[in-house]
């Protein structure tokens, strides 16, 4: 199967079903086919739906760069989250781009109202719920799949070198902390402790209302998040209280937080070798503090900067101009990024879809790298093995620094 093939299967597809869904790994050109599915079915009024405003320009630099102006001028672009204000159209065909990003309740109500004689949804990764809540809404849905591991055997996509750094968290030096509170805020006692303390304080009843900051190891802290995880977990899975569920979810993320902020040194331990020397790369990193200690005002991109600033680092990028980008999130769907050697993932997340969003930044190299740092004996090792499970294990390296 060559790339072109594969872009002439969405053209047969749109001819016998009205609702195609295109799940196809990052680099086989899933925006060119549905453009191409608009020329084909003569389509005058299109809408095209995209998660981002910074998306729309990508798409209409797209349109240009395969000479189709002319199709752009009966297009109209806009975000999901500007559904509310555009229900009711009517259109040839509709695009869904990163579909994953539609199945709100009211995206989806929104969504419904439009009268649609085709619709192309596009993705890299759709879920089974995902699947279901589509085909409900748009009967008949047919869905055509290209993984990663299937283009790189057909030759289409290059086969990526994985180098896993495995990191150990401190189990000697006290040298990080976390708080237990409870209780009346306005009325909490502040005591410090130590981790071996730390439970018999907890259990003095006298100390109703409580501020406890607890010094430790790191191990010790991941130990703690992981006891509380379970706690709520267990408690939410017996009462189903929607609380509980977000007390779990929350420490979830502190847990995420403080495995990808442990990092950091090592990271800058990369960036300095000479594995990274003359590669352009970018990194996603466990928060926007990480992105701008790693990077400066012209190569850290976040949502709290103005679009005009990180438009004008993707430019800057995608010219030569920079060779690096440090950022957490925004950057791993929907943007065109030129010639990158390297993807570096410094936080890890549990599902499937970030991890294949963010490792196919670099699948355009002819010799794509994909660097992954996870600590031993947490939760990252969970991950890793989930993410890993389609990946051929001859290009699986580890790398210790």
């Amino acid at each position: 199967m060559t790339r072109e093939e594969i872009q002439k299967i969405p053209l047969d597809l749109i001819k016998t079903s009205n609702n195609i869904l295109l799940e196809w790994c990052t680099g086989l050109g899933k925006s060119l086919a549905a453009i191409k599915v608009q020329e084909f079915i003569k389509a005058t009024n299109t809408i095209l739906i995209v998660s981002e405003t910074a998306h729309i320009k990508n798409w209409q630099d797209e349109y240009k760069k395969h000479n189709k102006n002319n199709l752009l001028e009966s297009t109209n672009i806009f975000c999901y989250a500007s559904l509310k204000k555009n229900v009711n159209l009517e259109c040839d065909l509709l695009i869904l781009d990163e579909v994953h990003n539609s199945t709100s309740d009211l995206r989806l109500d929104c969504l419904s109202t439009i009268k649609a004689k085709k619709v192309v949804m596009l993705s890299a990764t759709v879920d089974k719920e995902t699947l279901t809540i589509l085909g409900n809404i748009f009967t008949k849905l047919i869905k055509h799949k290209v993984t990663t591991k299937q283009a790189i055997e057909w030759g289409i996509l290059p086969n990526p070198i994985y180098y896993l750094i495995p990191l150990e968290l401190n189990k000697k030096d006290v040298n990080t902390s976390f708080v237990v509170s409870r209780g009346l805020k306005n009325k909490r006692v502040k005591i410090n402790s130590t981790y071996k303390d730390m439970w018999t304080i907890l259990k003095n009843k006298s100390y109703k209302d409580l501020e406890l900051t607890v010094s430790c190891t790191e191990v010790e802290k991941n130990n703690y998040i992981n006891s509380q995880m379970d706690y709520y977990k267990r408690m939410y899975m017996s009462t189903r209280n929607e609380f509980l569920m977000t007390k779990w979810l929350r420490i979830g993320s502190e847990r995420k937080k403080f495995l990808g902020e442990s990092k950091t040194n090592k990271l800058k331990q990369l960036l300095s070798s000479g594995w990274c020397k003359d590669k352009r790369y970018i990194c996603f990193c466990s928060n926007i503090e990480q992105a701008n200690i790693l990077g400066n005002d012209s190569t850290s991109i976040n949502s709290k900067k103005v679009s005009k600033h990180n438009t004008s680092i993707i430019d800057n990028f995608n010219t030569g101009k920079i060779d690096n980008i440090f950022t957490v999130g925004m950057l791993q769907e929907g943007q065109n990024l030129n010639n990158i050697d390297a993807c570096i993932l410094v936080q890890l997340d549990s599902g499937i879809r970030p991890f294949i969003q963010k490792s196919g930044r670099a699948f355009r190299s002819k010799k794509p790298i994909i660097y992954i740092f996870y600590y031993k004996d947490t939760h990252d090792e969970v991950i890793i093995k989930k993410i890993l499970e389609e990946v051929d294990e001859n290009n699986i390296k580890i790398l210790k620094l």
